[in-house]
């Protein structure tokens, strides 16, 4: 396949069709089973400050990242994050470096906004994020017990 035929663009609305089929294809291949798309949807919508990129062939959305900026403030400390909280790349398009693309969008998105750090957790795929200069890092804690992951960046 050839990239000049795939559209990048940012988005920050989650009902449009092409993103929620491919988010619906997404989490069925974890076998995540959501009662209610399209209030999920909205409710992606209605937390502020969600974006993705989103790549598409024609109509069909190819693969996304879902990202946001996070805050971790204690009484003296204050930092801003870039939270990486999907990621996801059709199987006709995996082995393509597409995730890794992705994931280097992100990271220029965080630079021009001088933010200094990405954060994610997996389950998956933790070859994609070492091969991809993250490192696990024990120090952190994800509510949902998966690895946690950073780039300092």
């Amino acid at each position: 396949m050839l990239l000049k035929e795939i559209n990048k663009q940012l988005i920050n609305n989650f009902t449009e069709t092409s993103f929620m089929n491919a988010f619906q294809t997404y989490f069925a291949e974890f076998e995540i089973v959501v009662d209610d798309w399209e209030k999920f949807f909205q409710e992606m919508n209605e937390e502020k400050g969600n974006q993705a990129f989103v790549l598409t062939e024609k109509e069909n959305t190819i693969a996304f990242i879902l990202f946001r900026i996070e805050e971790l403030s204690n009484w003296f400390f204050h930092e801003e994050v870039y939270f990486i909280r999907e990621l996801w790349v059709s199987p006709r398009f995996r082995k393509q470096n597409i995730a890794s693309n992705l994931l280097n969008q992100v990271e220029n998105l965080a630079k021009i906004k001088k933010i200094h750090k990405l954060i994610l957790t997996t389950d998956s795929d933790a070859e994609l994020y070492l091969k991809n200069d993250f490192r696990m890092d024990d120090s952190y804690r994800a509510k949902n017990k998966d690895q946690v992951f950073v780039k300092n960046i």
